[in-house]
């Protein structure tokens, strides 16, 4: 690597080297390669309409204090990969807009995972990335720190139909009494409403061969039976009742709160983890 001096009074970003024993972050800066960004970021479709603003804004604030900015998508992602392991690229902030976490060998993953090991910081780390993009194991995160979620069976790979059977049957005889409405069947990986099945019966005979079929369709996935919710709902302040439902989004280190009644008008509102336990 080539030796690169960041300007008088520069401070970010930097690269730091993972395992130095120093207490103090000062002294163990890595070089900068020849070839270095400030911020990069992952999008498999770079011309995708959800990304094209945001990309657009990103390029102009880089632009306007002086940061290099890399966009890496399909075409190059495994070039850059390999430049960052021979040490001729390096990144100092990574926005990981694409990685499927769950996928052997996924080339956006293995970026992310690869600018971590180089000294970079991905944009949420890979550890914290496989285990919450996978529905089946941030359940329990989720239930550990008192967050709502609906009641829900996990349905491991590989698990004999007779098991299956025993672990709905089981499942289905702690209902409440009072509940009504039907089941969602989810992948652990699965988003954007991709392999949610909404079963409306509640009779064995018709539940368990449908549950089993979903099952057997990807057997290398994890899968959660959960209860159907129906939400409540809330006056606002403006005297408009509105659904009692909300999405927590975690960015760079703030909470927020949105409610997506009207996914063109997203509201965000700053909130904090007791908040969101006590609002649940």
């Amino acid at each position: 690597m080539e030796n690169f001096q960041l300007p008088s009074g520069e401070s970010f970003p930097r690269l730091y080297l993972k395992d130095s024993e120093s207490d103090s972050m000062d002294e163990c800066i890595v070089n900068y390669a020849s070839e270095h960004y400030d911020i990069s970021m992952s999008l498999k479709d770079p011309l995708h309409p959800s990304f094209c603003v945001f990309l657009e804004s990103l390029k102009r604030e880089c632009t306007k204090r002086g940061l290099r900015f890399l966009l890496v998508h399909e075409a190059i992602v495994a070039e850059t990969i390999e430049k960052i392991r021979i040490g001729k690229l390096t990144s100092g902030l990574h926005l990981d807009f694409f990685s499927l976490w769950h996928e052997v060998n996924e080339p956006f993953a293995k970026l992310a995972q690869t600018i971590q090991d180089c000294g970079g910081k991905p944009i949420n780390s890979p550890h914290r990335s496989r285990l919450f993009t996978d529905k089946a194991a941030s359940h329990f995160e989720l239930t550990k720190n008192n967050l709502g979620v609906p009641r829900s069976l996990i349905l491991r790979q590989g698990l004999p139909e007779k098991t299956i059977k025993q672990m709905i049957i089981g499942f289905l005889s702690k209902r409440n009494s009072n509940w009504e409405g039907g089941l969602f069947l989810k992948k652990g990986n699965g988003f954007g409403n991709k392999g949610v099945t909404h079963i409306k019966t509640a009779l064995l005979d018709e539940l368990i061969p449908q549950v089993q079929n979903i099952l057997a369709s990807d057997p290398t996935d994890s899968y959660l039976l959960q209860e159907e919710v129906h939400c409540g709902y809330m006056q606002t302040n403006q005297g408009l009742t509105r659904p009692a439902y909300w999405r927590i989004i975690y960015c760079l280190g703030d909470f927020h709160a949105t409610f997506p009644w009207k996914p063109q008008k997203f509201v965000l509102s700053a909130c904090n983890p007791s908040w969101i336990s006590q609002k649940n």
